[in-house]
């Protein structure tokens, strides 16, 4: 059935069903406002006319789901309509579109597949090469991450890139450690030979994850500090020997820095910038 006599039969159901379900109201009202005796005579059944209301509703329901269903397909299609128009557009502008079709005008079918077939020959010309340039971006990469003296990534990109996971690093320094994962910290460290300098600052923004699991809990909503029950070991005033403390800030205005210090540093913090005031 086409999609359109669909939808209009359908609507046309909705509104006899919408018209019972309030035929059915009146009738219960006007039951409801009368006694036993007289609903008996004049044949009206309380809870049939309840159990019809119920059943028109719970088609009616039905009904309205499936207009919007055929209403949202329709949005749809009328979007890949669209796009399919856009795309047309800009084939047409195409600069070796034009020059195999000219202005489209008294062509056959045959001369029609034979440019489209130099058309898709250029098209795999271009992809081959653009594969040739992608393969040669990747040697370049190669070659810089095995000969480089120092190098900087993403976390992520340091456990799912093969050519850098498969190296090992003198040092590795992971920044920002608060929002860091475990097992993201983990896999990263074990790229290094000799050390590993973990950097961060447990007073701000931890791991983020949705999942209230208790493994999520465990092991990606915590960073390495509280695992280490290091905010708690800070909280009572004890030290902890893997840990050394900056206590030089040159990001902030002192009018800025002197909040965070007194309300969340006690006072550690100093001010290392000559800032200048600029009204």
């Amino acid at each position: 059935m086409p999609k359109k006599l669909e939808y209009l039969k359908l609507h046309k159901k909705s509104n006899e069903l919408k018209q019972k379900l309030e035929h059915f109201h009146k009738r219960i009202s006007l039951g409801r406002k009368t006694n036993f005796i007289i609903r008996t005579i004049i044949g009206v059944n309380l809870n049939s006319l309840s159990e019809k209301k119920r059943q028109f509703a719970a088609e009616f329901l039905s009904i309205e789901q499936n207009i919007k269903e055929l209403r949202d397909e329709n949005n749809h299609l009328k979007d890949q309509l669209r796009e399919i128009e856009y795309n047309i557009n800009l084939l047409l502008g195409d600069p070796d579109v034009k020059q195999l079709f000219g202005n489209g005008e008294n062509i056959t079918n045959i001369e029609i597949e034979s440019k489209l077939e130099k058309l898709e020959t250029k098209i795999k010309e271009k992809e081959e090469a653009l594969k040739r340039l992608e393969t040669a971006i990747l040697n370049i990469q190669n070659q810089i991450i095995h000969n480089a003296l120092v190098m900087g990534t993403t976390l992520t990109r340091a456990y799912l890139n093969e050519d850098i996971n498969e190296n090992r690093f003198d040092v590795v320094v992971v920044d920002e450690a608060s929002m860091v994962t475990p097992p993201s910290l983990f896999c990263s460290c074990l790229l290094a030979t000799s050390k590993a300098v973990i950097v961060g600052d447990f007073y701000q923004l931890p791991p983020i994850a949705i999942s209230d699991e208790p493994q999520v809990k465990k092991w990606l909503k915590r960073d390495i500090f509280e695992i280490n029950e290091i905010p708690e070991k800070i909280s009572k005033g004890i030290e902890d020997n893997r840990l050394v403390k900056l206590t030089e800030q040159r990001r902030m205005s002192p009018e800025i820095a002197d909040i965070v210090n007194e309300s969340v540093y006690k006072g550690s913090l100093k001010n290392k910038n000559k800032w200048k005031t600029l009204m």
